[in-house]
């Protein structure tokens, strides 16, 4: 009888400690901050209850909560409506683009199925704090020199701007751009894309003064212009083959438009053809010959 009695206690005495050291089942959500790489939607994921589901897949840069570089969303888990969650997503994909971080909830991480975002949300220092809101002031352009996202520049232009006390204008130089080999980071090339004077601090309507070049990826220039103080080309302009010196196309302007004689070299011929633009036609010439560049 007393053995059974102490038994008893001490099965029951385990059973208490045991609960006490045990850990919990229940899996909290879990915030963190990131940034998205990219998202493919309509891939597959699994519920908790191992069921397939249709769900988007968000890459991130870096590793999340669940020690992995993607994680999975929907709709539902959202807790949204389909129309609301894609407005949602359409909205936040500038930011993405230009790398910017995110204030983002996972439901869990190992509980049984693929983790799901329950929030997202583009950071702001109160949910962020002040080191996660730190922007470049650099100047990301594209191919038509208007701003941009960085992933979707073709170049870059380095704030702040000198200061040339000669000329009392702003030196730009643009770079082109290039893709990290280990990290596929955009990154500046070595290789300038444009450079000249601007009567802009910030160079934000990209006002040109003054001579101003543009360069191939190849590093063989590409076009010389001349701008007045209003931005509008004036003077001598050359354009060039992605040849060493090879000039291509020479001609004058006055005050934003071209005037007289027009020299075009033949790429496969040594042969130089000369025309006269009419002046009543130079409103018409001028949106056919500057086709060939944006500078």
């Amino acid at each position: 009888m007393k053995k059974i009695f102490i038994t008893i206690i001490v099965s029951l005495y385990c059973a208490n400690i045991c609960a006490k050291q045990s850990p919990s089942t229940e899996s909290k959500p879990v915030n963190f901050i990131a940034q998205i790489e990219n998202i493919d939607f309509n891939k597959t994921a699994i519920s908790s209850d191992l069921k397939l589901l249709l769900a988007d897949r968000y890459y991130f840069k870096d590793k999340t909560p669940c020690n992995t570089n993607t994680l999975s969303a929907r709709a539902e888990s959202m807790g949204l409506t389909t129309e609301k969650y894609i407005n949602k997503i359409r909205s936040l994909r500038p930011a993405i683009l230009d790398d910017r971080y995110f204030y983002l909830t996972v439901d869990q991480c190992d509980a049984g199925g693929t983790p799901m975002l329950t929030g997202i949300e583009l950071c702001t220092e109160a949910l962020c704090g002040a080191e996660y809101m730190k922007r470049s002031s650099d100047l990301w352009l594209d191919d038509e020199l208007q701003p941009t996202v960085k992933r979707q520049a073709t170049t870059i232009v380095h704030m702040p701007l000198p200061y040339d006390k000669e000329k009392k204008l702003w030196k730009v130089t643009g770079w082109y751009l290039e893709s990290s080999e280990e990290t596929g980071e955009v990154m500046q090339s070595k290789q300038i894309a444009f450079e000249g004077y601007t009567n802009e601090e910030n160079f934000a309507n990209r006002q040109r003064v003054s001579v101003f070049k543009s360069f191939y990826e190849s590093g063989n220039l590409k076009s010389i212009y001349h701008y007045n103080a209003q931005n509008k080309r004036d003077g001598k302009a050359e354009t060039y083959f992605d040849e060493k010196d090879k000039i291509a196309e020479t001609l004058t302007f006055k005050d934003g438009q071209p005037e007289g004689n027009t020299s075009y070299t033949m790429k496969t011929e040594p042969l130089k053809v000369n025309v006269t633009l009419p002046k009543v036609k130079l409103k018409m010439a001028n949106a056919h010959i500057f086709m060939i560049t944006a500078f």
